[in-house]
């Protein structure tokens, strides 16, 4: 039993930081709303050609329009903006 306890207490405290580093959809949304509608609107997502096949490919294009319109984001930012867009558009 008292092997037990530590590795459950090593086990939480390595999962925490996963935790609290998950992307949140709803700050990705306002991201979107406030940089991305005013060049495009949701066609840009919806359209029968999309070039957005798998996530990695979405977390690579969110960089290279962040790259292009000179926001800055940190790698949170584009996260939350990718968590958003895949919810809402993608399902990934």
């Amino acid at each position: 039993m008292k092997s037990l306890i530590p590795s459950t207490a090593l086990a939480t405290l390595l999962l925490l930081p996963f935790g609290a580093s998950a992307a949140d959809a709803d700050t990705g949304k306002e991201l979107v709303e406030t940089h991305c509608t005013g060049c495009h609107g949701s066609e840009m997502y919806t359209r029968p050609n999309s070039k957005m096949k798998s996530r990695d490919s979405l977390v690579a294009q969110v960089g290279r329009c962040d790259a292009a319109v000179g926001t800055q984001w940190f790698q949170d930012d584009i996260e939350n903006v990718v968590e958003y867009l895949n919810q809402a558009y993608y399902h990934f």
